[in-house]
């Protein structure tokens, strides 16, 4: 009847949103991983932290922050 139909739909709509926030969840992972990768290899290279900043699209705290976490900077 309705109330299955209903509730059918509701399985599969909050199914689809379960499947497109892990989805996201992985790409936001993946997009981090790479940042921070391109942070690491630029600063060993020798750019500087503004440099590294404007190149990745993330603030110099952020870069700073990111070499601290890899053991780069005290």
């Amino acid at each position: 009847g309705v109330l299955e139909t209903a509730k059918a739909e509701g399985k599969a709509e909050g199914k689809a949103e379960g499947i497109a926030e892990g989805i996201a969840k992985g790409e936001a992972k993946g997009e981090a991983k790479k940042t921070i990768a391109v942070v690491v290899n630029s600063y060993g290279m020798g750019l500087d932290i503004p440099t590294i900043a404007k190149v990745t699209a993330i603030s110099e705290e952020e870069v700073v922050g990111i070499l601290k976490e890899q053991g780069l900077m005290g």
